[in-house]
């Protein structure tokens, strides 16, 4: 009998694996799948997601640099080993990382984002600032790119600065729910209550009606909950967010996590009082 097993049939066997958390069959089938076929890219990108659904960071780590050495025009495999530092918060080396990301591909916005949010963690505010400015008069129609730049504000504790940035960005994303949020984040910790609570309201109002999860988004764990805030438009809304951890065919979420690539910093105490402990969250806005 006559048959032949394309790379295709067994990749769809392996991400089923991979789909009901069978992840050493996945990784066997994988491995199987590079002896047939060495020249697969995907190999190297989902051997390095199950490894790294195991735990195992530091092989995922390997298998996706060795990917990157054979393949090193490809974009996924390049964005997703400088994810993956960037998950362990890595920062030096994920710097590294975008930096080259960015070098092989100029013309592409997510190098620009992946610096800029390398640089702010390392507390490197200038240097942020300055690849954003490039970056947004490049693409001045990139959320991404326009919530990096407020994020840059907040990380040097410049409210003000931080709120009009969020406010130009709720004004060109009204239906993106951290625009309602952060403002939010921004307005309460200058002590503008009213201000914040209105707010929030309104990006109820806005997103209610939305088919995302908008709603959630906005206001569930939100970072002034977290700060002992009490806005009214908080009461009731403590249930979980929906586990939206992406799996191979995830379309709203990259692989390496919900909240992957945006590393957001929470509020800081004010003036003089330094960081409080464990501040730091990460945002609620990494979609893409």
């Amino acid at each position: 009998m006559d048959w032949e097993i394309s790379c295709k049939d067994l990749m769809t066997v392996a991400w089923k694996l991979y789909d009901q958390g069978d992840f050493p069959k996945t990784l066997h089938v994988w491995k199987s799948i590079h002896r047939l076929f060495p020249n697969e890219p995907e190999v190297y990108r989902a051997s390095a997601l199950a490894y790294k659904r195991m735990g195992d960071y530091e092989n995922a780590d390997v298998v996706l640099s060795e990917g990157t050495k054979l393949h090193p025009d490809n974009r996924t495999l390049l964005a997703d080993l400088a994810y993956l530092a960037q998950e362990q918060k890595n920062w030096p080396a994920a710097l590294e990382r975008w930096e080259g990301y960015r070098r092989r591909f100029p013309d592409d916005a997510l190098g620009f984002l992946g610096v800029s949010i390398a640089l702010r963690e390392l507390d490197r505010c200038v240097a942020a600032e300055q690849i954003l400015q490039t970056a947004v008069a490049r693409y001045p129609d990139n959320s991404q790119l326009l919530a990096s730049r407020a994020y840059v504000a907040q990380q040097r504790n410049d409210w003000e600065e931080a709120l009009q940035r969020w406010n130009i960005f709720r004004d060109k994303f009204p239906d993106e729910p951290i625009g309602y949020s952060s403002t939010g984040v921004a307005l309460f910790t200058l002590q503008r209550f009213k201000e914040a609570d209105a707010v929030l309201e309104e990006g109820l109002a806005a997103l209610s009606q939305s088919s995302t999860t908008g709603r959630q988004l906005c206001l569930v764990g939100h970072p002034i909950a977290q700060l002992g805030g009490s806005l009214a438009a908080l009461d009731g809304l403590s249930r979980p967010i929906p586990d939206r951890s992406a799996g191979p065919h995830s379309n709203d979420a990259h692989p390496w996590g919900a909240w992957a690539l945006r590393g957001g910093a929470a509020p800081r105490k004010r003036s003089g009082q330094g960081r409080r402990a464990g501040s730091r969250t990460r945002s609620l806005y990494a979609w893409f």
